[in-house]
């Protein structure tokens, strides 16, 4: 697995630590996802300070994002 990915998968990994058991299984591919979709767009915009229509508030819209 790419570098990249395994940290996104561990900084997944952590959060669910911190939530209850019986919620945490379900709650790593969302969380997983989530943190690979905001990846994208930090990198599609890595500025995202104003509120043109940005290719990372596309991304961010298009998933249900909310930041």
């Amino acid at each position: 697995m790419n570098n990249r990915i395994r940290e996104l998968a561990e900084q997944a990994a952590d959060y669910c630590k911190t939530q209850p058991r019986e919620m945490a299984g379900s709650m790593w591919e969302e969380k997983f996802a989530k943190l690979i979709i905001e990846k994208c767009g930090d990198i599609a915009d890595p500025a995202h300070t104003d509120n043109r229509s940005l290719p990372s508030m596309d991304i961010d819209s298009y998933f249900g994002i909310e930041k």
